[in-house]
């Protein structure tokens, strides 16, 4: 034909069948990657072919239907204090904040509560632990419980970003942001100076830190 038409199927396999395939990422072979927790998947996940799947934005799926579908999986199996149970329950909740849909949103919360509230773990652990308690603040804002939500991003700017990287301040300065704000809203203009004070702090700190990450 003159106008011949092509087509492109892209597919993947699923992870929790990978039977022993060597996990293969061009960042983390480079001889000074141990120094780099953002790209430390196989020895921070107990499946690290998950940030291929459901962690990476820009490689992991795409469909709404198979990335939440794909993190439910990991939910089942994944020990709680896993850094591939904080994947999974990330995916979760901003789905459920995205779709605005009420009761996922409220069966949420108690499992991204009961994951931040776990000890200190290894880095890509302690990115779930931020990233679980900022979108638990947002989700508690989404329902209207301002108290609650005041309280979880104030905990969320309590964490230490840097245990991973100067990137995740992203999350920790924004809900320093959220909890001053919320106060200023109540009528605590004290305590909103401390939350603005600490998210600059914060920011400084991120700045200042090395910029391999």
């Amino acid at each position: 034909a003159d106008d011949p038409e092509w087509w492109l199927v892209v597919a993947m396999r699923t992870p929790e069948r990978r039977a022993g395939v060597p996990f293969r990422l061009a960042e983390s072979a480079r001889v000074d990657a141990p120094r780099w927790p953002v790209v430390s998947f196989e020895r921070d996940y107990d499946n690290p072919w998950l940030a291929r799947a459901i962690v990476s934005r820009g490689i992991r799926a795409t469909s709404r239907q198979a990335l939440t579908s794909l993190a439910r999986d990991v939910l089942a199996l994944a020990p709680l204090a896993s850094a591939d149970a904080g994947a999974a329950l990330c995916v979760l909740a901003y789905d459920a904040l995205e779709r605005l849909d009420a009761r996922a949103c409220a069966e949420a919360l108690p499992a991204l509560d009961a994951y931040c509230a776990q000890p200190a773990g290894n880095p890509h652990v302690e990115r779930w632990r931020v990233s679980n308690s900022y979108v638990a603040a947002r989700l508690l804002m989404q329902r209207g419980e301002m108290d609650r939500a005041e309280r979880a991003y104030r905990a969320c700017a309590g964490l230490d970003c840097l245990a991973f990287g100067p990137l995740l301040a992203t999350k920790t300065v924004d809900a320093a942001f959220w909890a001053g704000w919320l106060a200023v809203q109540r009528g605590d203009g004290a305590r909103a100076r401390q939350d603005w004070l600490r998210g600059l702090e914060t920011a400084r700190r991120a700045a200042a830190a090395d910029w391999t990450n």
